[in-house]
């Protein structure tokens, strides 16, 4: 461990990037198949690998945040860490967006994107930039520590690193999408507008919306039957298989009620 101004800041030491992600996937799928329920011993998750490797890997996991430790050597998979390792879709996304928010603990991994929020960098640059944040590392030997760092974050995919080294935050952590457009908003609000005509185009006339048809208030109906109607008061009438007179009639009985010739 390194001493820093905020206390202790873990780095990962000695074995690579897929070793750490190895062993997260093997507690993982041992954790599903005792039910979620307990804790996990590292040596059960050392799932044809060394226990001493497990042992060290799922000891920096549980340092920056990534699982709960109960106690020294055993683990708990949250749940959010359980979903984005094992869902898909939008279950995943959000689970690891619930991950990632909890690793802004870990000093290391906020820094990392505070600096790539400004510029491009490099594996190599972004491990010298990330080490001077709060005496991080001062060694080149924890300058190392750093890059490995990153790097098991890449694994884990909370960060990216391309073929050429540079680094750039995963699409599914960036900033919340944004607002719908005015077109999307009128395309849903033209949705709603049909289903509320209900199926087949069926013609509904509430009293207290004062809808107006053309074809009624003196003018003669249209062939199709289409009519006008005022009123003050809830009345539906449902015109779909209704004929031009049928129509003429119950709407007469209406204004006649009304006091309305």
């Amino acid at each position: 461990m390194i001493i820093s101004a905020m206390g202790e800041v873990p780095l990962a030491p000695k074995y690579s990037a897929e070793i750490y992600a190895r062993a997260l996937s093997n507690l993982v799928e041992r954790w599903k198949q005792k039910g979620g329920k307990g804790s996990i011993k590292y040596n059960e998750a050392a799932i044809g690998m060394d226990k001493t490797t497990v042992s060290t890997a799922l000891k920096f996991l549980g340092e920056i945040g990534l699982l709960e430790v109960p106690k020294a050597g055993s683990y708990i998979v949250p749940e959010s860490v359980l979903d984005y390792r094992t869902k898909m879709g939008n279950v995943k996304r959000d689970a690891k967006q619930e991950v990632a928010a909890q690793l802004d603990d870990y000093p290391l991994y906020k820094e990392a994107k505070f600096l790539l929020s400004l510029n491009d960098f490099t594996v190599g640059e972004l491990a010298e930039n990330v080490s001077g944040y709060k005496s991080i590392a001062a060694e080149q030997g924890e300058l190392n520590d750093v890059e490995r760092s990153l790097k098991i974050l890449a694994e884990l995919e909370f960060l990216e690193i391309d073929e050429e080294g540079s680094v750039s935050i995963p699409a599914d952590l960036e900033d919340e999408a944004q607002p719908e457009s005015p077109q999307e908003n009128a395309g849903a609000e033209a949705d709603a507008g049909a289903e509320a005509e209900g199926p087949g185009g069926s013609a509904e006339a509430s009293v207290g919306s004062h809808a107006q048809q053309p074809g009624f208030d003196g003018a003669p109906a249209s062939d199709e039957g289409t009519v006008a109607l005022t009123v003050d008061m809830d009345i539906f009438m449902d015109a779909t298989d209704m004929g031009p007179d049928e129509i003429r009639e119950k709407l007469e009985a209406i204004n006649g009620a009304f006091g309305r010739e």
